[in-house]
């Protein structure tokens, strides 16, 4: 049975494409924002990243 694919014909949601996370780390620093050295930056920094735009 071959697997059907959805109507629109997407494959993925752009949402979850992140930005650079050295440019979000820096643009975070500069801004005041507490960032983790190293591992995940959080979600909030990566939309207040975001809304800034």
């Amino acid at each position: 049975a071959g697997r059907k694919q959805s109507r629109s014909g997407k494959v993925y949601r752009r949402t979850s494409v992140a930005p650079d996370p050295a440019a979000v780390r820096a643009w975070a620093r500069s801004n005041g924002m507490e960032v983790p050295p190293r591992g995940r930056i959080p979600k909030k920094v990566y939309e207040a990243f975001n809304a800034a735009g």
